[in-house]
């Protein structure tokens, strides 16, 4: 995988994708060596190596950084709860996994009987946690 690469970074790219064609349901096979995306009208290359993802990543750090006028949002919802479920997974190493996402919920397998559930409620309260610990939003 490249130089920092994580999990994170790949959910992320890979949700923004998803905000972008407007897709709540998909399935996400994600190891090291990069991933596989099954979804209803998915528009992009189904399977994505690692230098493509980083590629991919990076074109979209380069969006993020570009002023957008107040009117037009930044990352979409999908995007930032697979960037929160992208860092758990890079600390629980159970990978390869497999992520089955809809509009409420991310659920995710991984080797050695590995499940885990991240549910709305507590998915919002590690995003704004997240948020504000990278200092993104004040505190309350």
């Amino acid at each position: 995988m490249p130089e920092g690469l994580t999990y994170q970074e790949m959910l992320r790219t890979l949700g923004t994708l998803l905000d972008q064609a407007g897709i709540k349901t998909a399935t996400i096979k994600l190891d090291r060596e990069g991933a596989y995306v099954s979804a209803p009208r998915w528009p992009w290359p189904r399977v994505w190596d690692c230098e493509a993802l980083d590629a991919q990543a990076d074109a979209q750090r380069m969006w993020r950084y570009k002023a957008r006028p107040r009117r037009v949002r930044g990352p979409g919802r999908t995007a930032k709860r697979l960037r929160v479920v992208g860092a758990a997974l890079d600390v629980d190493n159970q990978a390869p996994y497999l992520l089955m996402l809809d509009a409420n919920t991310v659920s995710v397998e991984g080797r050695d009987d590995y499940r885990r559930t991240f549910e709305q409620r507590p998915l919002a309260r590690r995003l704004s946690l997240a948020e504000h610990l990278r200092g993104q939003i004040a505190a309350e």
